[in-house]
């Protein structure tokens, strides 16, 4: 483990880094920041991680950067850069379009949160991932789960995801073939896509991190599974899943 991502939104996650990170631990943190003042954001958090500076600084809802005022939030992150409170910025998006339209606002970010998973492949497929690396750009790969619906039976999903069945019992006869389990499937097949820098995951307990931590080892081949993607954006994304 290489990343801890957080964020002020995220309960209060920040407090218990704080109190539990010892100075010299090896490993980057990464929190994210919303609308308004995000100096005064960033120095919030840094006092609640008992920091002094951060690894990254995203902006939590790329929606915040695209409206009119988001120039102010883009000048808050950038001067962050600039005093040496954080060494990278950018933000979490979620499809190809927001980072086109991140690229013609705001060209200096050079860090990017993005979903990536068996079944959602969009970025690789047109090409965004190769492209923010050959800027530079540093990525960091969420969701390699999709929410845990990878792990769901097939034959019980709800009704609002009963559309993919086919698909998930179809990829989980290709793990099985594999000699994997899906988390292995899932998590190698994050780390081994050659744009991704990190591949970001959270855990309910010790016994999954543990778990995870095994599993991140597997060797998978990203070819092995590029028939399974998929581009029903309703399920790719879980903030559209109707409850």
């Amino acid at each position: 483990m290489r990343v801890v991502d957080t964020a002020p939104g995220y309960g209060n996650s920040e407090t218990v880094l704080g109190q539990a990170v010892e100075p010299g631990m090896s490993f980057d943190i990464v929190t994210k920041t919303a609308e308004g003042d995000a100096l005064d954001r960033l120095r919030a958090s840094l006092a609640r991680l008992k920091r002094e500076g951060v690894y990254g600084l995203l902006v939590h809802r790329v929606s915040d950067l695209l409206r009119p005022e988001g120039r102010a939030l883009a000048t808050g992150t950038a001067a962050a850069r600039e005093k040496g409170l954080v060494r990278r910025i950018g933000a979490s998006v979620y499809s190809a379009d927001e980072i086109d339209e991140l690229w013609k606002k705001y060209p200096a970010f050079d860090l990017i949160q993005v979903p990536l998973n068996l079944f959602d492949q969009r970025l690789i497929r047109s090409g965004h991932l190769d492209r923010l690396k050959e800027r530079g750009v540093e990525v960091h790969a969420r969701s390699p789960f999709l929410q845990g619906l990878l792990f769901l039976d097939p034959a019980r999903l709800p009704r609002h995801l009963a559309k993919v069945a086919d698909a998930l019992a179809a990829l989980g006869r290709r793990v099985t073939d594999r000699g994997l389990s899906m988390a292995q499937a899932a998590l190698g097949f994050a780390c081994a896509v050659p744009a991704v820098d990190q591949v970001i995951c959270g855990v309910n307990n010790l016994a999954q991190f543990r778990e995870l931590c095994q599993a991140g080892k597997t060797k998978v081949s990203p070819a092995d599974f590029t028939e399974f993607a998929l581009d029903d954006v309703s399920i790719l994304n879980p903030s559209l899943w109707k409850a």
